[in-house]
């Protein structure tokens, strides 16, 4: 699965991340970010 947005927060004690939209994905489902942001860092 793949999910492009905007993080609203992070909740530590839920060990989640929250969405813009709602969407709610666990910490330990995550693989891999990507962010624009990151390209500048070299």
């Amino acid at each position: 699965m793949t999910k492009k947005g905007y993080i609203k927060k992070i909740r530590e004690y839920e060990s989640d991340v929250v969405f813009d939209d709602g969407t709610e994905i666990l910490i330990d489902d995550i693989l891999y970010v990507e962010n624009d942001l990151f390209n500048d860092i070299e």
